[in-house]
C-alpha cells in the first residue's frame, strides 16, 4: 500500500502551516482513496476571566473566594498565592493580601494568565484610654479616648448597668468599665478603663490631757496621715479653732472636721474633755522591820482610796516607780512613799523601817602558819559567847574542837573554815577564815647552779624537810622541750637532781623551767619556777 501526501510521501508528516492537506492512498490492486484534513492555527488560549466577590479582606469577611474561568477545554490550570503556593484548582480562598495569579493551559499547549490584587485591611483600632479617678471634689469624669482613626464605633458597659454608644461618656460609679471599639474594617478591640475613687478622709489620731490635779487646762493634739490637713473645731462656750492643737479650761464635747485639701474628703471626730476629781485621798500600808542585821524589811501599799488605775508605786520619793505594790528586802531607813495614778496625780507619805539590832561576828581574813604550827582562832563579836546558843566550825579536822568559842588550829593544809553561830533571838550569822600553810618554809628550790665539775653546786635538786617525798621532778628548756625527768628523786640528795646535761651532753648556759610535785604526810605541793644554768 502506498501513502502519498501532496507535500510529502511520509506516512506521518509534520506540518507547521494551517490549511487543507490531502492524503492519497493506493493499495496493491491499484485502487485509490483520498482523504482531506484541515489544520487550524491556534496561537493562544482563549480569554480568561476571574470571578471574585470582593478585592478587600476585612474583619467581617476574613477572606475572599476567587475563581478563574476560560472558554475552552483546558489541560492545566492553577493559582499561585503571594507566598508562592500553587493551588491546583480553579477556585481558591484568599486569606491574606497580595497578588494572586491564575494560569491556564489549553489543549494546544498555549498558556495564559491573569492576576488580581487583594487588599487586606484588617487591623485593630489604635486607641488609648487612660484610667481616671473621682474624689470628694470631682464626682464624675468624662472618658476621652485618644486615636487618629475616624469612624470608630464604641459600645460601653460598666458598673450599675451603665451602657453607652458614644466615644466619650461621663461616668461616676467607681469600678471597671469595658468598651468594644470597632473600626471601618469591622475589626473590634475590647479595652478596660478603671475609674478609681479617692474618697477617704484623713486618718486621725488624738492625743489629749484632761484637766487634773496637775493641769488647770486640758490640751488636745490632733495628727493626720495626710499632709496639709485642714481642721475646723467647734466646742463649748462658742469655741472655734482651725489649728491641729489647742488648750481649753472648759469641759465638754469638742467636734473636729478634718479635710484633706487634695481630694476634698473629710473625717469627723469628737473629743471629750473631762476634769479628774477622783484624786488619791489616802493609802494603807503593811510594814515589816529588819532583823538579824539583814535587809529583810518590806513595805506593801494597800487600801488605796481614790485615784484612777493603773497605779504606780515609789519608795524613793518618786525617783523611780513600779507597778508592784510590794517592796521587799529593804534595809533599815526612812522611806518617802509616793503613789501615782493614771492621771499623774500623786499621794505622799513617809515611813521608817527599823533595824532590830543583832550581833556582829567576824574572824579576820586569814591565818598563815608553818606546817604543824598552832594558833588560837579568836572570834571578833559585838557580844560575848553567852549571847549565842549554837556554835559550829566546819570543816574541823584542823581544829581542836568544832563547837567551842576559841578553837586551836594546827596547820596541816590550806583550807577555808566556816563559822556558823545562832544567837538567843534565833538569828544566824556566818563568817569564814582562810588557813594557809607557808610552803617555802619546808622545801627550798635554788634558782642557779653551775655544773662545771668543781664539786660545788654541780646539781640542781630540792632541799627541805626529810618527810617530804619528791613524786615528780621535770626540767624544760625555753622552747618547752623536756631535758630532765625523774620520779625517784629524794629530798636533799644532789645526785638525784639534774646535772645540766641532756642525753649525756653538756648544755650551754641558759634559763630553764622546773616543775616539782612534792608530798608531805599532811600536805602536797606543785612547785614551778626558773633555774639559771651557768658554767
Amino acid at each position: 500500500m502506498e501513502w502519498t501526501w501532496i507535500f510529502s510521501r511520509l506516512r506521518n508528516p509534520v506540518v507547521d502551516s494551517p490549511g487543507i492537506y490531502t492524503l492519497k492512498v493506493i493499495d496493491a490492486n491499484g485502487c485509490v482513496s483520498e482523504k482531506q484534513i484541515e489544520v487550524f492555527l491556534r496561537k493562544k488560549a482563549s480569554e480568561l476571566f476571574i470571578i471574585k466577590s470582593d478585592t478587600v479582606i476585612n474583619c467581617i469577611n476574613n477572606g475572599i473566594q476567587i475563581t478563574g474561568l476560560a472558554g475552552e477545554l483546558l489541560t492545566d490550570y492553577y493559582w499561585t498565592t503571594p507566598g508562592n503556593i500553587i493551588i491546583k484548582d480553579s477556585t481558591t480562598r484568599a486569606n491574606g493580601g497580595g497578588w494572586y495569579k491564575y494560569i491556564i493551559t489549553n489543549q494546544w499547549g498555549c498558556s495564559v494568565s491573569d492576576s488580581i490584587f487583594i487588599n487586606d485591611i484588617r487591623k485593630l483600632p489604635q486607641v488609648q484610654i487612660p484610667d481616671t479617678s473621682i474624689n470628694c471634689l470631682i464626682k464624675e469624669q468624662q472618658i476621652n479616648p485618644i486615636s487618629t482613626e475616624k469612624n470608630l464605633q464604641f459600645s460601653w458597659m460598666g458598673p450599675g448597668g451603665f451602657q453607652s454608644n458614644i466615644s466619650n461618656p461621663i461616668i461616676s460609679i467607681p469600678g471597671i468599665y469595658s468598651v468594644s471599639i470597632t473600626n471601618a474594617a469591622g475589626c473590634r478591640l475590647v479595652e478596660q478603663v478603671v475609674l478609681s475613687a479617692d474618697t477617704s478622709g484623713p486618718v486621725l489620731k488624738v492625743a489629749k490631757q484632761d484637766i487634773s490635779c496637775q493641769r488647770d487646762s486640758a490640751f488636745v493634739l490632733m495628727s493626720s496621715d495626710k499632709s496639709n490637713t485642714q481642721y475646723a473645731w467647734s466646742g463649748p462656750q462658742s469655741f472655734l479653732s482651725n489649728s491641729d492643737r489647742f488648750s481649753t479650761v472648759d469641759t465638754g464635747t469638742y467636734l473636729c472636721i478634718a479635710t484633706d485639701p487634695q481630694n476634698g474628703c473629710s473625717t469627723l471626730i469628737t473629743v471629750d474633755i473631762k476634769k479628774d476629781t477622783n484624786n488619791i485621798k489616802n493609802i494603807g500600808l503593811t510594814q515589816e522591820d529588819n532583823y538579824c542585821n539583814k535587809s529583810t524589811g518590806s513595805i506593801q501599799f494597800k487600801d488605796i482610796i481614790g485615784g484612777t488605775e493603773p497605779l504606780l508605786y515609789s519608795i524613793d520619793g518618786g525617783k523611780s516607780f513600779s507597778n508592784s505594790a510590794l517592796f521587799e528586802n529593804l534595809p533599815a531607813g526612812i522611806y518617802e512613799l509616793v503613789i501615782q495614778d493614771a492621771n499623774g496625780c500623786s499621794f505622799s507619805r513617809q515611813i521608817e523601817i527599823k533595824d532590830i539590832l543583832g550581833h556582829k561576828v567576824a574572824l579576820g581574813n586569814e591565818i598563815i602558819l608553818s606546817l604543824d604550827a598552832k594558833k588560837t582562832i579568836q572570834i571578833q563579836s559585838s557580844s560575848d559567847s553567852t549571847a549565842f546558843v549554837n556554835i559550829l566550825w566546819s570543816p574541823s579536822d584542823q581544829l581542836s574542837c568544832e563547837n567551842c568559842w576559841s578553837p586551836v588550829v594546827t596547820g596541816t593544809k590550806d583550807e577555808t573554815i566556816y563559822l556558823t553561830v545562832t544567837d538567843t533571838n534565833g538569828c544566824t550569822y556566818q563568817t569564814q577564815i582562810n588557813i594557809k600553810i607557808n610552803q617555802e618554809a619546808f622545801i627550798s628550790i635554788p634558782n642557779i647552779f653551775s655544773p662545771n665539775g668543781d664539786q660545788i653546786n654541780d646539781y640542781f635538786y630540792p632541799q627541805g624537810n626529810e618527810q617530804i617525798q619528791i613524786e615528780l621532778f621535770e626540767v624544760y628548756d625555753r622552747w618547752g622541750g623536756l631535758v630532765f625527768r625523774t620520779s625517784e628523786a629524794k629530798i636533799n640528795v644532789p645526785e638525784d637532781g639534774w646535772n645540766g646535761t641532756y642525753k649525756g651532753a653538756l648544755l650551754n648556759p641558759a634559763v630553764f623551767v622546773y616543775v616539782i610535785k612534792a608530798k608531805h604526810p599532811l600536805q602536797e605541793w606543785i612547785l614551778s619556777g626558773e633555774i639559771n644554768l651557768i658554767r
